[in-house]
């Protein structure tokens, strides 16, 4: 607590023990000083007056009354660390009979190991000093009742938030009872409440708990004190996280334009908003100003607590955030690692400072891809967090998360399942669904269910992702735009372009609202757009969105950025496609040097770019030059991965191609069956790219002469597609399965290319099967409304009635743009849901219409002995 608290409830207390002798002289002055806020003062005085009655071995009252003054003057110079070692003089040669100044003490001593890092020693000593005010009558209870506050204080900052809530309710309860509602310590607890709430993801109650703290403050003792500035400091921390970075900046300059005033620019306090300044010009991508914030705080923690300090590693790790996010790897490593060991130095490796130290730097090399390392670091930091923290703890969740992700990127799928839905699990219990940790985790579980091929299931996820991050932060907040872009790029992948676009313009549109155009994020998102309009077709359009994205990324100097060699990677892969090689190869080209200068040759990205330049040679007809730059990108596939992943499979199909080009059918068979096997084990055989596999095998076949195998791949493949068809139609809309049909024509025009007219038995199969085909197609469209039409069921009609006119509706507000659909006043994602529903319903509503819907197996020869002259088969 800082004196000002304390100074008038201690006067007559210390006066009345206070004598004129040597010792007892200074101790006076040293109270005096207390009182009139010089602190450097006061220590001097406590130093001296301790030190005459260590030498006269008396240890009266007053020798306890001096430490304590000396200590809360040190605490109150950002001190701790002589806090402690004063107050420890004092804590040592404490008498059994209970008195209120040996509980001040320990108390004191408790808030100077709160402040070094160290909070379970901190609550043991709390405890201690609760037991003495709870034996000295009435007048302990105020007391009590502080000491019950600073634990609450430090169980929050451990995360225990259920233990810090009940603990932070008794202590409101003492005070209450014994000071009122008016009390200095009452703004202090409205102010812990609204840390609470902040942690738990409630932030509406948060920044009601904080203006109350305020206004209490200004009422009790006005704007300028140091518990006025804290609160501050926390609105400010506040809207930071909710994206409202003008606010942020606003509150935290007054925090330190007050603590220059009332604590000077030495202390932890003014170190910590500094610090706070230096994060929202991080996100602001001042990154100039971040770092010269955060180098400045260094230097002071440095000056103040000494280059093995716990405040100083947290300088370091600031600093070496912002260089992870700027893409300087080396250097970022360099300040996680010391800021690690210094944690591991003072506390050893079960504290929570050092955990999160560990965490961060598996975080750097899972983004260098050096995922070998980072799963140790975080197999470590679970295994300790189990230990000390238990199964149900916040911060075990982050940590089975962090390693979910990590074998994520290993490709090993099932696994990183399993720890994502058991992170999920544990955030669900502790803060319930609508937190930002637990929006969080599915859009990390959605991504890997996409990755995947899973596309219905990530969609789910993600439209309940992006439900709770508008519930908790509204939709004018980079994490909104985070949940709108997850969901353009799935629905990229999906090939719903409508709805992607809506997506990704929306994302834009907010990111530019919140970041301006001058932000990476702003970049990101018109390098996304620019793939969507490729895709598309709209050529120009997509070019000049990626040249303003590269300028953008250089303008702001974040071309060291993983993300800025990628989005020259995916520039180098439409320039492929439009026939400009020589410019995919120079973006190639680069990205892959930025990408090796960055993290190396083994990296996944580094692959992907050499993967690129193999596109770039494949398709300008230089095969050979392309089968180095697979070989060498199926090599890190291979090593940093294994086999069983998809992008092994993905090169092995491209190595195939060249060597069909080359005419060496032999090896290309090789290829194209290690990625068939392959995808069959990571993704199953229904996913598109085995199905890919399949087609460019019986190809490859065909090519060789082998016709009896390639036609036998083809038949399994119509297998395949036949029973998937017999499983989703049922449950899809008309549209829906329209696609999911006609999308494979060109299968059937292969099969009946190279099906031999010597084999009536392999025509026959084949024929049969695109009947059944034809006959799903016919009875998803016209023969849907002609059954409806010739139906009595009102219910029905009317069922479909409405889904024609919701339809309809779509179709219209799909010919606009997304701005003019996003002032329609009409919302396109819940009229699909409804458009969607209604068919099911329709479908559900007779056995008669599911057995129209999917028609059972076809002889080709009853329709043929059924047609009529003039019909056609």
């Amino acid at each position: 607590m800082r004196p000002a608290l304390f100074c008038a409830v201690f006067l007559t207390l210390i006066t009345c023990i206070i004598n004129a002798q040597d010792a007892e002289g200074y101790a006076q002055k040293a109270l005096e000083s207390i009182q009139a806020g010089d602190l450097n003062k006061t220590v001097l005085y406590a130093e001296k007056s301790a030190a005459l009655f260590e030498s006269e071995g008396w240890f009266p009252e007053d020798y306890f009354a001096v430490l304590f003054i000396g200590g809360k003057a040190y605490n109150g110079l950002g001190r701790p660390d002589e806090a402690r070692k004063l107050l420890e003089r004092g804590s040592n040669r404490i008498q059994t009979e209970p008195s209120l100044i040996f509980g001040l003490l320990i108390n004191e001593l408790g808030l100077a190991y709160k402040t070094l890092g160290d909070l379970g020693t901190a609550v043991s000593l709390f405890r201690r000093g609760l037991g003495i005010f709870g034996k000295t009558g009435d007048e302990g209870k105020r007391f009590a009742g502080i000491t019950t506050y600073n634990i609450a204080l430090c169980e929050m900052s451990a995360g225990n938030y259920s233990e810090g809530l009940s603990s932070l309710k008794k202590a409101e309860q003492a005070i209450s009872e014994t000071g009122g509602n008016e009390d200095p310590m009452y703004p202090l607890i409205f102010n812990l409440y609204g840390l609470y709430h902040y942690y738990t993801g409630n932030f509406t109650e948060a920044e009601s708990y904080y203006n109350r703290a305020l206004s209490l403050h200004k009422k009790i003792s006005g704007t300028d004190t140091y518990e006025y500035a804290t609160t501050l400091n926390n609105l400010a921390q506040l809207y930071l996280q909710q994206s409202k970075y003008a606010e942020a900046e606003i509150y935290t300059k007054n925090a330190l334009r007050i603590y220059t005033k009332t604590i000077g620019v030495k202390h932890p306090d003014y170190i910590i908003s500094v610090n706070n300044l230096g994060l929202i010009y991080r996100y602001l991508e001042r990154f100039a100003g971040a770092e010269s914030l955060y180098q400045f705080s260094a230097d002071l923690n440095k000056e103040l607590f000494g280059d093995k300090s716990p405040q100083y590693a947290l300088s370091l790790n600031n600093l070496a955030d912002l260089y992870l996010y700027l893409g300087d790897y080396k250097l970022a490593e360099s300040y996680f690692t010391t800021a690690v060991n210094i944690y591991a130095d003072m506390y050893g490796t079960e504290n929570p400072d050092y955990l999160r130290g560990l965490s961060n730097l598996g975080l750097l090399y899972n983004a260098k891809g050096d995922y070998t390392k980072a799963e140790a670091l975080f197999r470590k930091v679970i295994e300790v967090r189990e230990k000390i923290l238990g199964l149900t703890h916040p911060d075990y969740a982050t940590s089975l998360n962090n390693l979910g992700m990590c074998l994520f990127n290993l490709g090993r799928y099932r696994e990183a399942e399993d720890l994502l839905n058991r992170s999920l699990a544990v955030y669900k219990m502790n803060f319930g669904e609508y937190h930002t940790n637990y929006a969080m985790a599915l859009g990390n579980l959605a991504q890997l269910y996409s990755t995947s091929g899973n596309y219905k299931a990530a969609e789910e996820l993600l439209l309940k992702s992006l439900e709770i991050r508008e519930k908790i932060h509204g939709k004018h907040h980079s994490n909104y735009a985070l949940g709108l872009i997850s969901l353009g790029q799935l629905y990229y992948l999906t090939g719903d372009y409508a709805k992607s676009e809506f997506y990704y313009q929306s994302a834009l549109d907010l990111t530019e609202a919140i970041t301006g155009k001058n932000h990476v994020s702003y970049a990101a998102n018109l390098a996304s757009m620019a793939k969507l309009w490729f895709a598309l077709g709209n050529f120009k359009k997509a070019f000049e969105f990626m040249d303003v994205a590269i300028e953008i990324y250089k303008r702001l100097n974040a071309v060291k950025q993983l993300d800025y060699a990628m989005t020259l990677n995916s520039f180098g892969e439409m320039l492929v496609q439009a026939a400009y090689f020589d410019d995919a190869e120079k973006y190639f080209s680069e990205a892959l040097q930025l990408v090796k200068e960055s993290v190396g040759t083994k990296h996944n990205f580094y692959a992907t770019c050499l993967n690129g330049l193999g596109l770039t040679y494949s398709f300008s007809g230089r095969p050979e030059k392309a089968q180095k730059y697979y070989a060498e990108a199926l090599e890190i596939i291979k090593e940093q991965f294994g086999t069983q992943n998809h992008n092994y499979l993905l090169l092995n199909n491209n190595l195939s191609l060249t060597y069909s080009l080359l005419h060496d059918y032999d090896n290309a068979l090789k290829y194209i069956k290690e990625a068939y096997e392959t995808g069959k084990e990571v993704l199953g055989e229904n996913h598109p790219d085995v199905i890919l596999s399949m087609i460019n095998m019986a190809d490859i076949m065909m090519a060789k002469g082998d016709n009896e195998d390639a036609e036998k791949v083809v038949t399994d493949m119509f297998t395949i597609k036949q029973n998937m068809a017999r499983k989703l139609l049922p449950a899809l809309s008309e549209s829906e399965k329209a696609d999911f049909l006609t999308k494979d024509d060109y299968i059937y025009d292969m099969a009946f290319s190279f099906s031999s007219a010597s084999d009536p038995v392999s025509y026959k199969d084949i024929y049969e099967k695109a009947l059944f085909r034809k006959g799903l197609l016919l009875n998803s469209s016209t023969g849907t409304r002609a059954f409806i039409t010739r139906s009595g069921d009102e219910n029905l009609k009317k069922k479909y009635s409405e889904w024609l006119s919701v339809k309809q509706l779509l179709s219209g507000l799909y010919n606009l743009t997304a701005v003019q659909r996003s002032t329609s006043g009409y919302d396109t994602d819940s009229l699909e849901q409804l458009a969607n529903t209604l068919e099911k319903e329709i479908s559900g509503l007779s056995a008669s219409f599911r057995d129209f819907v999917l028609v059972p197996d076809v002889k080709w020869t009853e329709l043929r002995d059924n047609l009529r002259e003039g019909d056609i088969l």
